[in-house]
């Protein structure tokens, strides 16, 4: 019933002389029907970044951790399916940032590493935030839904770039990012099956075996890095490498324009 029929009834009440219970009904009515007219309509109230987060991703695993204290993480043979586990507790913390490698450098291939990514979970999400942002997010909302902008961001920046490589490979992946102290982001991982059927040579070029696991979109890339920037072997005792999202990104696209150049010829 509309407002204007309710004051029609109001006035049709008034003037055939209806006792004042009536009137007084008829007057509920619209008022009721004001109210309800006028009520803007309710949002849902943003309340952290962790449940605005597992209402994009409900398999999300969230984690107050500072994630720079695992000296080797960013190394292909790091142990890194214990971050994606539901909790992590003290003694997973303490045996991480014990780790050290048994090798000089790895590709992600080795038999031991396949079998630590045998382990995930496919289609994971892990989020581990510096507990000094965690405590600044959880004084300042607007902060907090940044923070969870940008990690939804890098989720779906991801997800475009394994997609140009093999869109086969986005549809069971696993990702993990960090934020920093500083509210960035920090290590991401990222774990895929490998490239799907190709030619001959396009897996010779990238280095990959067909039923093997991906860590990342540009582990081929990541290899061919290797072989002109590391020092000699005897030279070195471990090598950690710090590759960020920005270069990451940058050698990819150096890439593709020494493949373009490659066509020409």
């Amino acid at each position: 019933m509309d407002i204007q029929n309710v004051s029609a009834l109001l006035n049709y009440s008034k003037n055939n002389n209806n006792s004042s219970m009536a009137v007084l009904d008829f007057q509920k009515i619209l008022s009721n029907a004001t109210q309800k007219a006028e009520k803007p309509e309710k949002t849902t109230p943003f309340v952290s970044a962790e449940q605005s987060l597992k209402e994009i991703y409900p398999d999300l695993k969230y984690h107050v951790l500072d994630a720079s204290q695992f000296k080797y993480w960013n190394r292909l043979d790091f142990p890194t399916s214990k971050l994606y586990d539901d909790r992590i507790d003290r003694s997973t913390i303490n045996e991480l940032r014990a780790w050290k490698p048994q090798t000089q450098t790895a590709t992600g291939y080795e038999p031991w590493v396949q079998r630590d990514l045998e382990k995930i979970q496919k289609g994971l999400h892990v989020v581990m935030i510096h507990p000094t942002v965690q405590e600044k997010m959880d004084k300042d909302p607007e902060y907090a839904k940044q923070i969870a902008s940008k990690i939804q961001k890098y989720f779906e920046d991801d997800i475009k770039l394994n997609a140009e490589i093999d869109p086969e490979s986005v549809k069971s992946m696993s990702q993990l990012v960090t934020i920093t102290v500083d509210g960035e982001i920090g290590f991401h991982h990222t774990v895929c099956d490998g490239p799907s059927k190709q030619e001959n040579d396009s897996e010779e070029k990238f280095g990959m075996k067909k039923d093997k696991k991906k860590q990342n979109p540009l582990s081929g890339l990541q290899t061919m890095a290797l072989t002109s920037s590391l020092p000699l072997p005897e030279q070195i005792k471990t090598t950690t490498l710090e590759y960020g999202y920005s270069y990451a990104y940058g050698l990819y696209n150096l890439y593709q324009k020494r493949e373009s150049g490659n066509n020409e010829d």
